[in-house]
């Protein structure tokens, strides 16, 4: 079950990827720095001696987000699929207009970020915040 909420806990992952594909010239992937993000998130979580309770409202807080999000993630790996389309044919003009939309989503990927974050924080006790919060 917790495996899961890490699972969904990841997409936020994938949100910080996104962020950082938008503002990539042509050519520039930012899988790197993604998965970075992804192992970064896991060796936190891994890190936290977590309550059951805290798992099971770890667990509530994933599930809210996958619903909340689905369509933002959907459309924005639709756009990335796109995007890399445009880029392997050398559409220039395509990728920058996808490159926009992108953008444009950027305000709702930042505010599901900083929601998940504060969610996740709120159920962490002052101690687990601090260790969550380190680099």
């Amino acid at each position: 079950m917790f495996l899961r909420s890490l699972t969904s806990l990841l997409s936020l992952s994938f949100l910080v990827g996104i962020l950082t594909a938008c503002g990539q010239p042509p050519g520039v992937e930012s899988t790197s720095k993604q998965r970075f993000s992804e192992e970064a998130l896991r060796k936190k979580l891994d890190h936290l001696v977590l309550t059951s309770q805290q798992k099971q409202k770890l667990e509530q807080v994933s599930q809210q987000f996958k619903k909340d999000n689905r369509a933002l993630l959907e459309q924005v790996q639709t756009l990335r699929t796109q995007l890399r389309a445009a880029r392997a044919v050398g559409d220039d003009g395509t990728a920058a207009d996808i490159r926009a939309q992108l953008h444009v989503l950027k305000p709702r990927i930042k505010q599901a970020q900083a929601h998940l974050l504060n969610q996740i924080e709120s159920i962490l006790t002052s101690e687990q915040r601090q260790q969550f919060a380190k680099p």
